[in-house]
């Protein structure tokens, strides 16, 4: 979990004039570090963990103890003392049994209007009421990464200010066209979703978008149109093959217009067809680019011949 990108899109983070939300965050964060607020957990080849320290930990729980709440079943609203106060619930995180989550759910849906977040830990949760979104008309954040979920009501399209939504690692299979309703969306993460291998069409009229996640996914590639989202910053994508694109078109060409781009990660490098389309990236002059990731499909050496051998690693070099 990427605590700053939790920050930004909740609206935590301070607005200042010729520098990023991004670039806030982290200092923010590296403030917490020095100050010890934040330790280092776990250090792994793709990622670094790191905690609050107890005592800061205890302390936040206090001072927000009226608009967070950590729930497994029922019982724990009474005890948090939430009970006539859930309309000042900022932030729900709901695990344990499905059966008592979804109860709190209607709960905090019923009681309160000005839920910003909501994370579903639930690993067994799959059943989302059909009318859960029309009450959470405030919601920003939706995290339902891990779950059983494989299908988002159309209700989803009410959420007008949401920013992120995590399907991540969950069983999904298409999501609602009422997505396309979400212009207030910032960050969408659907990667590991192994049922996925569609889009929307309308993805590409979400013209905030910052962050589209899709590695691990169903998703063979992306619909033409990706050129238009001028705001991303985070992209990752499938290089479509030649026959599902226009004549005239590339999707890689497109990736000339995403000026913000500060992490890319492009998979089946192979069917980029030539050092030409490669260069009509024009990564080189991606000033943000901090992050590129290039990766093949899994294949025997010996299927591979010399001439596409050498065709890729042109093309790599022409990316980097």
């Amino acid at each position: 979990m990427n605590a700053k990108n939790l920050w930004i899109q909740e609206g935590l983070i301070k607005h200042e004039r010729g520098i990023s939300s991004h670039d806030v965050a982290d200092s923010y964060f590296t403030i917490l570090v020095q100050r010890n607020l934040v330790i280092l957990d776990r250090i792994y080849i793709e990622a670094i963990y790191f905690k609050m320290h107890d005592l800061f930990y205890s302390l936040s729980q206090f001072l927000t103890r009226n608009e967070n709440l950590v729930a497994a079943k029922e019982e724990d609203i009474l005890d948090s003392g939430l009970v006539g106060k859930m309309e000042k619930l900022r932030r729900l995180s709901s695990i344990g049994d499905p059966d008592k989550t979804t109860n709190i759910h209607r709960r905090s849906q019923q009681k309160q209007l000005s839920l910003r977040t909501l994370f579903i830990f639930d690993k067994t949760y799959c059943d989302i009421d059909n009318n859960l979104f029309n009450h959470l008309r405030y919601l920003r954040i939706l995290w339902l990464r891990g779950t059983k979920a494989t299908e988002l009501p159309a209700s989803l399209g009410s959420l007008k200010l949401l920013r992120y939504l995590n399907l991540s690692q969950t069983p999904i299979k298409e999501l609602p066209i009422t997505i396309k309703n979400l212009n207030a969306l910032r960050i969408l993460d659907v990667s590991e979703c192994v049922k996925l291998y569609n889009l929307p069409s309308c993805i590409m009229k979400l013209h905030h978008l910052c962050s589209l996640s899709t590695k691990g996914s169903a998703l063979d590639h992306l619909l033409p149109g990706v050129g238009t989202l001028n705001e991303l910053q985070v992209l990752e994508f499938t290089v479509p093959p030649d026959q599902d694109i226009a004549r005239d078109s590339s999707i890689v060409k497109e990736l000339e217009t995403l000026s913000e781009l500060r992490r890319l990660d492009l998979f089946k490098l192979e069917r980029v067809s030539d050092r030409p389309e490669a260069k009509s990236a024009a990564l080189k002059d991606k000033k943000f680019l901090k992050e590129l990731g290039l990766s093949c499909s899994e294949s025997d050496s010996n299927e591979v011949s010399i001439e596409d051998s050498e065709r890729i690693e042109e093309v790599s070099e022409d990316l980097r």
